[in-house]
């Protein structure tokens, strides 16, 4: 068996992981992703879906080489985290992470932080 750079091999089972945002995660979604042969796949995500949910998808693996069947394509949900944020997005984010109670790390905490207060 060749290596593929989306997906390992567990016996029968397919295992691949897919990169969804937050909002996708929180809210659900349908996800279109393509199998090893290059058949498309629609898969739902369930609302509140934590990363690293294992979603299996029964019959999409590989063929059974022990007799009948297939294996499951198990999809490993990741949450992707951006590099940059709009001004607007981060106003939002901050906002979100004030109303449900979470702390976060500030710029005007770090040295950079300090530097725009005394510059600015």
């Amino acid at each position: 068996v060749l290596p593929n750079k989306k997906f390992t091999r567990d016996e029968d089972n397919l295992i691949c992981n897919l990169m969804l945002t937050y909002p996708q995660l929180v809210f659900g979604a349908q996800v279109e992703i393509e199998n090893i042969d290059d058949n498309k796949l629609m898969i739902k995500i369930p609302k509140s879906c934590p990363a690293q949910e294992k979603i299996v998808i029964k019959d999409k693996g590989f063929p059974s080489l022990r007799g009948k069947g297939r294996g499951n394509l198990i999809v490993i949900t990741q949450c992707h985290i951006p590099k940059k944020l709009s001004t607007k997005a981060k106003q939002q984010l901050k906002e979100y992470s004030n109303e449900i109670g979470s702390s976060v790390n500030d710029d005007e905490g770090t040295i950079s932080g300090f530097f725009k207060k005394f510059l600015g």
